[in-house]
């Protein structure tokens, strides 16, 4: 295994000039009034003296994190630009950073608005779009070739347009599942959730499973062993509206299913909301750990089915050991997800 690169990585989170609101939002909430955002500066830092080590500024914009993957002795840094996919590369010889000009796919289509941090999976990087909320073009996948930039799968789940007043938006990024070659999608507020394969020799890409009922934000987390492993993710009320993202008033559960099928395994109870793009921690003894916008931790921690009487909890989880599972959402192949 090559060893992790000794030096931290850093992009500038620009707001547009003029821009007043604070925090993440401020990127997207801003570019309406105030125009694009600044070109955006990578620096590597020291991680222990927080010394520069080097930076370089971008020919675009980059809202999201960078994704790093070692390559060969120097680490590749790609990025979700405004226009393009960027590669950084990062020289520990020499302690230099370099935009590879050379590696910049088109990942988006007409409509779609920046993605999100771009996701590694085996020879390719895997871009989203949507970042900020846009009522165009639905999300994409869209997976490069590290080796050859001119290597673009792409895979519409939504389709390609989206009904009149409704809106596409992706706050977090995909996961991805390595090991099989698995990729998860979902939007925010159009709704649902996909698994897809990716062919590792041709890139091509298929849906596995599809749960239009699931509504999150957030990342996904797998667990446990390749042949029984487990994906979850936050899972908002039936109930949520797009009006409650401006205000928190939302409720949300965690879904645990079964990642090659998308089946429910257990559900919380709906608790306070989680802030946009968080994501459920797994912790030890099977706990999973979520922090309220109100500042409340909250611990879910999965208990055997018995016979024996024990005291109820408090609220009660959506899915027990009576649940009649077959009344539950099911996961679906292929139709997309209806708003």
């Amino acid at each position: 295994m090559p060893s992790w690169p000794p030096f931290s990585r850093l992009k500038s989170q620009n707001r547009s000039a003029g821009c007043t609101i604070q925090g993440n939002q401020a990127m997207s909430l801003c570019v309406p009034e105030f125009g694009p955002q600044p070109v955006t500066t990578v620096v590597a830092v020291d991680p222990v003296t927080l010394k520069n080590l080097a930076a370089i500024t971008l020919d675009q914009a980059v809202a999201t994190r960078p994704t790093l993957v070692p390559h060969h002795g120097k680490t590749h840094i790609y990025l979700a630009g405004t226009t393009q996919g960027v590669r950084v590369i990062w020289d520990p010889k020499t302690r230099t950073l370099r935009q590879d000009r050379t590696w910049a796919p088109s990942y988006l289509l007409p409509g779609q608005s920046i993605g999100d941090a771009p996701v590694p999976l085996g020879n390719w990087v895997v871009f989203n779009n949507n970042a900020f909320p846009t009522q165009h073009v639905p999300i994409c996948a869209v997976a490069v070739k590290m080796s050859d930039a001119g290597d673009i799968q792409r895979i519409c789940p939504w389709g390609t347009t989206i009904p009149a007043g409704v809106t596409s938006n992706a706050p977090a990024s995909f996961s991805t599942d390595p090991q099989k070659s698995l990729l998860f999608m979902q939007d925010l507020l159009v709704g649902g959730v996909f698994a897809v394969h990716l062919d590792q020799g041709s890139g091509a890409m298929t849906i596995k499973w599809s749960r239009p009922d699931w509504r999150t934000s957030d990342y996904f987390t797998a667990v446990g062993p390749p042949n029984h492993r487990v994906l979850s993710s936050q899972y908002l009320s039936p109930s949520f509206t797009t009006a409650q993202v401006t205000n928190n008033s939302w409720t949300e559960s965690v879904l645990w299913v079964d990642e090659s099928t998308g089946k429910t395994l257990a559900q919380s109870a709906y608790n306070a909301p989680t802030d946009l793009a968080w994501m459920a921690v797994p912790g030890y003894a099977g706990r999973w750990y979520t922090m309220t916008v109100q500042g409340s931790l909250i611990i879910y921690t999965p208990q055997a089915c018995s016979t024996s009487a024990k005291k109820p909890v408090t609220p009660a989880s959506t899915t027990m050991c009576t649940t009649n599972y077959a009344a539950l959402p099911q996961p679906i192949a292929f139709p997309a997800p209806k708003p």
